[in-house]
């Protein structure tokens, strides 16, 4: 790991869009509107403020090249869409899941990490997941979920763990790489 630089306090999800912009939700429990939609500059890790009162657990571009969220509500985490002209949140649907923490499209398919489950896959019109292997879960605390350009479909971080894995789409299992320093 090779820190670029110092974004925002808080910052929670990270996505990229097809155009390369990196995108994260902020959490300020300080200020007026706790939560904010962030770009993030690719190669000095300095984060902006796009819009308030996004409040989002996990993000990635999607299927057709749209921005995917999760949102957190008691009743289960939702898939949302993200408008990048205005800022604007579209529901999708329920993933049935509590714990969702990390989102990708790996391999033309939308993919996301629960804490307690492991790999889930969503569909995007409805925000259904399905847990392709149920009593598979995964090591405690990963969040991050990443499409890896080599082909490899990768989970880590998280604050009990600064361990990297990769994820193995046709068992649920994981294989440790190695921990970030």
């Amino acid at each position: 790991v090779t820190p670029l630089g110092t974004g925002f306090a808080g910052q929670n999800g990270l996505g990229r869009d097809v155009g390369g912009v990196y995108f994260s939700t902020r959490t300020n429990l300080l200020g007026a509107t706790p939560f904010s939609l962030t770009s993030i500059a690719p190669h000095t890790g300095s984060a902006t403020t796009l819009y308030p009162g996004v409040d989002l657990r996990a993000l990635s571009v999607g299927p057709g090249g749209a921005l995917y969220g999760i949102k957190e509500l008691s009743a289960g985490d939702q898939l949302v869409q993200i408008d990048m002209w205005n800022g604007a949140i579209t529901p999708i649907g329920s993933t049935g899941f509590l714990e969702v923490e990390g989102l990708a499209q790996h391999q033309g398919a939308l993919y996301a990490w629960d804490l307690t489950a492991g790999l889930l896959i969503l569909d995007q019109l409805t925000g259904a997941a399905i847990d392709p292997f149920p009593g598979i879960g995964g090591p405690a605390g990963l969040k991050t979920l990443c499409s890896h350009q080599d082909g490899r479909l990768l989970v880590g971080g998280g604050t009990s763990t600064n361990s990297l894995f990769s994820v193995d789409v046709t068992t649920g299992t994981t294989t440790l790489i190695g921990v970030m320093t």
